[in-house]
């Protein structure tokens, strides 16, 4: 779920099963907010990604928007030089 987890964000929170409104449309949807620091919403049909929205301040990270998934930008390597 985290590529290159250098921080150890599990995701040991429950997945969540929804019938959302969104859209105007009626979904079924998986929701879950793991330690990564993005609240990710899914259609348990089809697995689209809806929503990967962040719910903490994102030093250092990005997301792709195609598929919510974290990016490490060179800012958050700590590895080489600490803050």
């Amino acid at each position: 779920m985290t590529p290159a987890d250098n921080w150890d964000y599990t995701a040991t929170q429950h997945i969540i099963l929804a019938d959302l409104e969104l859209g105007g449309k009626k979904r079924k949807v998986l929701m879950q907010a793991p330690k990564n620091g993005f609240f990710y919403v899914l259609d348990r049909v089809t697995g689209e990604l809806l929503s990967a929205t962040s719910t903490s301040l994102q030093r250092g990270r990005a997301r792709r928007p195609q598929t919510g998934r974290p990016v490490e930008t060179p800012e958050a390597n700590y590895s080489k030089e600490p803050d």
